[in-house]
């Protein structure tokens, strides 16, 4: 199953790239405007100017230097202040990939050409040379850009202005590629459906079967699943973008990726409640905590058919088991019967919700997170018949069910040892761990560590005080601050956690590394964003040394 679940969360744009070089039979024309790849690049000036920010930040400084002088005669007779890139266009089902240079004098880069590496020039007419490197470049001067390809024919029809074709990626990012699946012929696509079929066909067959009577139905299911979700995303998306991009005067560096549906299309409506997400559990995000995530999810009531089905899954393989295990009671059915069923509802509603927060300061560990469930007090139920069954087992620990109540949520509290000889749970807990779990109409929280009881009831207040807030889809944050604080105090003897401690404690720029999904028209943006001040602590940390953590 786990080769399945691979399968369908494969990248399908890499198979669709490799379904280009398959030839058909059905002769379709090109057209140069209609690229089905873009690739963008920026100006020189503006790529040495971010590269020599980032080593900079980075304590390379130098190196930046040495780069421009090693190319500064390959680059010399370029404009410095236009950009370059490619275009892959299709033609008879073929990839025609089309490269293009802001060169001020060709006279000049043949001379480079043939001084630097001995290449062989040919003038073969109609304004193309011939460069004898490798399997042989072609190339055409027209208007501020030279173009190249691989074959001559490919450089025929060229677009008047190739920057144009770039569709202002050059301002957005220092690299970037965009996607036009509808660009690529539906003949083509409808190859990489099939080749997508075949594997996750391929997988449902590999995987192996714990359970045929349970697996096998279930994996059928999954299959079909995947194979529809696969059919839509390559028949409905419109584009897909990845961009890496540096912003020093934030100081910040960036990668993206954004994908787009076709107008209309049941994947643009799919994506259009990514703009929704409403959080109910705003007061779980602890301000300066080491860790932040959340996530928020909407979709049309009933509509989580696949998520159901794995649900139903887990109850089949659960009472099965508890069902040949002799020693199991039967009373565990019930519970398992009644937490799945919150989970069931959960889903059935149409909207999930998990936000937390994890905070360190140097020998102190807190967490806190709250999921918006079904029935929150159904599950307490469940947790107390679950505690009645396990509470005759050595060791266990005593739960204080109902210990307090806040906001019509219940609390109940426990503590659990920490055993010395569990030297890394015991250095980084100390000796014991404190658990509160929470337990609402519609909620469940959970914290563990010092003051648990306090920032729980504060995550809750806040909560209540803020109401529903409208927030990303998806938000991951980590500081490098008090992460690296934490980590040096729990051994001194450590020196590497220390010096990065001492790093970005003294760095200028931030300590934030993100990841954010936002919505977009008929689509979303992925941003992975890292703040300068984890380039100095990379740069100042001695990467030789072999203290690890």
């Amino acid at each position: 199953m786990s080769q399945l679940l691979r399968c369908s969360g494969m990248s399908l744009w890499m198979i669709m790239a490799a379904s280009l070089l398959v030839e058909q039979s059905t002769v379709r024309a090109a057209d140069p405007l209609r690229p089905v790849a873009v690739l963008s690049i920026a100006s020189v000036d503006r790529l040495m100017g971010d590269f020599t920010y980032l080593t900079s930040r980075g304590g390379r400084a130098g190196v930046s230097g040495y780069i421009q002088l090693l190319g500064a005669s390959l680059l010399q007779n370029l404009d410095r202040t236009r950009p370059l890139g490619m275009l892959i266009t299709i033609e008879d089902d073929v990839p025609k990939g089309v490269g293009f240079l802001p060169v001020l004098n060709l006279d000049k880069v043949l001379a480079v050409v043939r001084d630097k590496f001995n290449a062989p020039i040919d003038e073969l007419g109609d304004g193309i040379t011939k460069v004898q490197l490798g399997k042989g470049a072609y190339l055409k001067q027209q208007g501020a850009y030279l173009f190249f390809s691989d074959q001559p024919q490919h450089l025929d029809q060229l677009p008047a202005d190739p920057v144009a074709v770039l569709d202002g990626l050059h301002t957005q990012y220092d690299v970037a590629v965009r996607f036009y699946v509808q660009h690529v012929p539906s003949n083509l696509r409808d190859l990489a459906v099939l080749a997508l079929h075949h594997e996750v066909d391929v997988a449902v067959q590999n995987s192996e079967q714990d359970d045929p009577e349970i697996d096998g139905p279930f994996l059928e299911l999954l299959a079909r699943e995947a194979k529809a979700s696969l059919n839509v995303l390559i028949n409905q998306s419109e584009q897909l973008t990845v961009g890496w991009g540096v912003d020093s005067q934030g100081g910040r560096m960036h990668l993206d990726l954004q994908a787009t549906a076709v107008a209309g299309s049941a994947l643009a409506q799919q994506w259009s409640r990514l703009s929704d997400g409403r959080s109910l559990l705003s007061g779980c995000i602890v301000e300066n905590a080491a860790v932040t995530f959340q996530g928020v999810t909407q979709r049309s009531a009933g509509s989580g058919g696949g998520t159901q089905a794995v649900v139903e899954y887990l109850r089949q393989k659960a009472l099965k088991g508890i069902g040949q295990d002799p020693q199991a009671p039967e009373a565990l059915r019930s519970i398992v019967n009644n937490v799945l069923d919150v989970v069931a509802r959960t889903i059935e509603k149409g909207r999930s919700e998990i936000s937390g927060s994890v905070v360190l300061a140097p020998k102190s560990f807190q967490f806190v997170a709250g999921v918006c469930v079904a029935d929150g007090r159904a599950l307490a139920v469940s947790f107390q018949e679950l505690y009645a069954l396990a509470r005759q087992q050595p060791d266990m620990p005593e739960v204080k069910f109902f210990a307090d109540t806040h906001h019509e949520v219940d609390l109940h509290t426990l503590t659990i040892p920490i055993a010395e000889r569990d030297v890394d749970a015991h250095r980084m807990l100390g000796e014991k761990l404190d658990v509160v779990v929470g337990t609402g109409p519609q909620s469940l929280y959970f914290a563990f560590g010092p003051q648990c009881d306090t920032l729980l009831k504060t995550a809750i207040d806040r909560s209540v005080e803020a109401g529903a807030q409208p927030v990303p889809p998806v938000q991951v944050r980590s500081a490098a601050r008090p992460l690296m604080a934490f980590l040096a105090s729990l051994d001194p003897t450590r020196d590497k956690p220390a010096r990065m401690a001492e790093a970005i404690h003294s760095a200028r720029g931030g300590d934030e590394v993100s990841l954010t999904v936002t919505p977009c028209p008929n689509g979303f943006d992925c941003r992975l964003l890292v703040e300068e001040g984890i380039l100095e602590m990379l740069g100042k940390t001695d990467r030789t040394s072999e203290d690890g953590f």
